[in-house]
């Protein structure tokens, strides 16, 4: 097993993907993964290369082992989640007694009461789109 691929599968690991999945999103041919992982292939194409180095947001020579030995600072797989940060949020308007401000001037009751029904109201409309999307790109795959 080439040391390329194990990088790529400590990678999707650790974002919680599979080596397919990877292959999927970055529309890179599954054998040639599996040609790598058997050791019948050593490297991947300049093309393949670039397009997971830009999945993962890391140098290509990271990942082909000319620089460093550990993933640049990969975000975690929850930092970018925007429904998991909008749920903090929601909890935080939510559980708090403290006093809440918004562009500086604090949040009476009532305000604070609509501004979290609003905030529920739009993550639901956005977790709606999101399926509805996925569903029809799925389909037109």
């Amino acid at each position: 097993m080439s040391e390329l691929y194990n990088k790529i599968a400590a990678l999707c690991e650790d974002r919680g993907i599979t080596v397919t999945e990877l292959c999927r999103r970055c529309d890179v041919s599954r054998a040639s993964l599996s040609d790598l992982k058997a050791g019948r292939k050593h490297s991947l194409s300049t093309q393949s290369l670039s397009k997971i180095a830009g999945y993962f947001r890391v140098p290509t020579d990271f990942l082909l082992g000319l620089g460093q030995s550990e993933a640049p600072g990969l975000p975690e797989p929850d930092a970018h989640d925007l429904a998991r940060r909008l749920d903090a949020l929601l909890c935080d308007l939510a559980d708090t007694d403290e006093v809440l401000l918004f562009d500086g001037a604090p949040l009476d009751a009532d305000t604070r009461e609509l501004l979290l029904f609003s905030l529920q109201n739009q993550r639901a409309l956005a977790e709606r789109i999101v399926r509805q999307r996925s569903a029809t790109w799925k389909h037109c795959k």
